[in-house]
């Protein structure tokens, strides 16, 4: 006869708790699901943080049209300006439509919501540069300010400076990345700095545009002129105005980030 001992030793070997059994699935059920859940997650994110660097592209293509159409103006080459507006025009529609896929997405679920509203408006700043752009593209176009020669170099000098602006923009969202920017603390200063350059780029605009403005009302300009001039340069500083407001924007992200 077998002992009691015996036969749970031998037993021991072949029977199993269906309880245990049931436990350990369910664990590995639910570890499935969560890296399921964690790689969709990923994907979504990744797929936003895609369409955000291409809208910052063409709204780069958008200023770029811009800065062609005011340099084909001032060299008198109306034709030229008016077919480098369109593609103003069609830069800016694709920025508009990215933007829109932008809010779908964010829409969908990517990113924690905390942060969805914060990246849907540091969006909408972006998108409105390039609107910005297109409506100072309008006034060349429609409007044809009389610019006198000696006031050309001031104006595009802005220009430029815009330009340079927004591609210090443009890196710093490059490298930031809501849920990752803090896993290498690295990308913190690029970012801040960047920023900062931004600020301090805007601020070198608003001088130029004040010293151009004394500069055109204190002449003998015909008051008309003089106020055309201004409408033009006051619309060409809004986009420099625009960036500076989605730098904020991303400001905001980073602040939340950092809490």
């Amino acid at each position: 006869m077998i002992s009691r001992s015996a036969a749970w030793a031998s037993g021991k070997k072949t029977l199993s708790c269906p309880m245990v059994l049931s436990l350990e699935a369910e664990i590995l059920h639910w570890r499935g699901l969560i890296k399921l859940e964690v790689h969709m997650y990923s994907e979504k994110e990744q797929k936003v943080k895609e369409l955000i660097d291409l809208h910052l592209e063409k709204v780069g293509n958008c200023l770029e049209c811009f800065k062609g159409c005011v340099e084909a103006f001032f060299k008198g080459d109306i034709k030229l300006a008016e077919d480098i507006h369109e593609n103003c025009d069609y830069a800016e529609t694709e920025a508009d439509i990215i933007r829109r896929k932008i809010a779908d997405n964010l829409f969908s679920g990517a990113f924690l919501p905390l942060a969805r509203k914060d990246v849907y408006m540091l969006s909408e700043a972006v998108d409105e540069i390039a609107n910005t752009a297109e409506k100072a593209s309008d006034t060349v176009v429609f409007q044809r300010p009389e610019v006198p020669t000696h006031y050309m170099g001031g104006f595009f000098e802005i220009i430029e400076t815009t330009i340079t602006m927004y591609k210090s923009f443009r890196e710093a969202v490059g490298k930031f990345m809501p849920d990752e920017t803090f896993h290498d603390y690295g990308h913190l200063p690029f970012i801040r700095e960047k920023i900062s350059s931004v600020i301090d780029m805007e601020s070198e605009i608003d001088q130029k545009e004040e010293a151009l403005i004394r500069d055109i009302f204190s002449s003998d300009l015909a008051l008309a002129q003089k106020m055309q001039l201004e409408l033009f340069l006051r619309r060409m500083t809004s986009i420099s105005d625009q960036i500076e407001d989605a730098a904020d924007r991303l400001n905001v992200l980073l602040i939340g980030e950092k809490i």
